[in-house]
């Protein structure tokens, strides 16, 4: 029979765990520092998102601010654009009755004078 060297074989057991236990702590001490980079990212990632929203945030309003004055400025035009047509239609009417007259008072175009 063979004789187990059982402090020897105690430390052996020892050594590896401690091995393992480093290279576990080592990989730890790794995924911990890389936890924290993506939080960093993350954090990041988040405040330029947040500016985007503010910025995107800031562009529709203003967007909506000049649509809205553009409609009140076609709306304007329009109500502007109507008043003279129908300052012009009147003024056209106007002048085809007062052609009209002189056309009648000539007598048809008879009594034409050259």
């Amino acid at each position: 029979m063979r004789q187990v060297d059982i402090e020897g074989t105690i430390e052996f057991i020892l050594e590896q765990q401690a091995r393992h236990q480093a290279h576990h702590d080592a990989e730890m001490a790794e995924i911990r520092a890389m936890l924290r980079e993506n939080q960093a990212l993350s954090r990041e990632t988040q405040d330029a998102g947040r500016r985007t929203d503010a910025r995107l945030d800031r562009a529709i309003r203003l967007a909506v601010v000049e649509a809205r004055r553009e409609r009140n400025q076609r709306r304007l035009l329009k109500t502007e654009t109507n008043e003279r047509m129908d300052r012009f239609e009147a003024g056209l009417d106007e002048l085809r009755k007062t052609v009209q007259r002189y056309i009648d008072s000539r007598g048809n175009g008879h009594n034409l004078q050259n």
